[in-house]
């Protein structure tokens, strides 16, 4: 010791061992050590506490876990200190994680919301740090899988919508199906069952239908809610009806007309309206119904070629008449010549 304006310098080692106190709190290098100064006379003058902190936060409580069926949820942890969390979504050093995670009951919880894009299984990793700047060496994983919430038994479903792909036609009918009788409504908007002002009709609550006259050409979404019919708490299920309506003749399609706004089965009836049949003319309808789900160019296609086969057909039919006629007739006019030849050698 030695004195310096007042004051005295004292200087010692502690040897820090591991007790069981220590290893029983999980804190197997803190140490609390108490310093006292006294004067001369013996009367204290002051005390000081010094933490010696090297063990690194333990992680607890780590979630989600398991199976999920929300997009929206959070990720959260418990530690027994003090700390500043991170996550990411690969196993890297605290300091290379960007997430950060927000703490609540002064630093021993920590909780960060998700936004999970997409279906499927997910692994998340959580490192901390504590105020004396111990960082967690493993990283805590969590993993989970999200999935859509199944539906029960008897529950309302969509099904069947059309038209779908390309259509041709401004005047079409968007048709779709349910499970259970139901009431549905239709918009561009996308929008609660209640503010959809446009409704299917059905007979059967079973089977809808809706016709639409559409405006320009391109891509249409329509918006499809429904509501079941026995069912009092106002919950609505969700549908697209999505579609792009071409100008006949662009893009390379065919120029042929389609009755129907919808996609069909190529079942090759041919008409005009003379007298129920097509030769290969361009005005030719396709007037077909919506069986396999085939594409209308896929119909008007197959009207082009049906049309194109029965005009090659007819055209191969009057070129064999032609020749037949042309033959005949050469053998006609050889006949004659052979006959009057034979009358000169007789005389």
């Amino acid at each position: 010791m030695r004195p310096s304006d007042n004051f005295f310098t004292i200087i010692g080692f502690i040897k820090l061992r591991r007790g069981r106190a220590w290893r029983k709190q999980g804190a197997a290098l803190l140490a609390l050590v108490f310093i006292f100064c006294f004067q001369a006379a013996g009367g204290v003058v002051n005390a000081a506490r010094i933490s010696f902190d090297r063990v690194p936060p333990i992680i607890s409580q780590a979630q989600p876990s398991g199976k999920i069926y929300y997009a929206d949820t959070a990720i959260s942890c418990v530690t027994n200190e003090k700390s500043i969390c991170r996550y990411d979504f690969a196993d890297v050093d605290y300091s290379l994680m960007k997430k950060v995670m927000s703490s609540m009951d002064g630093g021993l919880k920590h909780i960060q919301n998700l936004n999970l894009p997409r279906v499927g299984d997910y692994a998340g990793y959580i490192r901390c740090r504590d105020e004396a700047g111990n960082t967690t060496a493993q990283s805590v994983k969590v993993e989970f899988s999200y999935e859509l919430p199944k539906l029960p038994e008897g529950a309302l479903k969509i099904s069947e919508s059309m038209p779908a792909g390309k259509i041709y036609q401004d005047d079409i009918v968007l048709t779709l199906a349910t499970n259970v009788a139901a009431d549905c409504r239709y918009s561009l908007l996308d929008a609660d069952y209640s503010l959809m002002s446009d409704g299917f009709l059905t007979d059967d609550g079973l089977s809808h239908f809706a016709t639409v006259e559409l405006g320009d050409y391109g891509d249409y979404v329509y918006h499809v809610r429904c509501k079941n019919r026995n069912d009092n708490t106002g919950a609505n299920v969700s549908a697209k009806i999505e579609f792009e309506y071409i100008e006949v003749g662009k893009e390379g399609t065919p120029q042929v007309a389609l009755k129907h706004g919808v996609r069909v089965a190529c079942i090759k009836y041919f008409n005009d309206d003379a007298n129920g049949e097509c030769f290969g003319r361009n005005d030719c309808v396709c007037d077909l119904d919506c069986v396999n789900g085939e594409d209308d160019v896929d119909c008007a296609n197959a009207v082009a070629a049906e049309g194109g086969a029965q005009s090659n057909w007819l055209w191969a039919v009057a070129g064999i008449l032609s020749l037949a006629a042309l033959i005949f007739v050469v053998f006609v006019i050889s006949e004659f010549k052979r006959m009057n030849q034979a009358d000169m050698d007789m005389v």
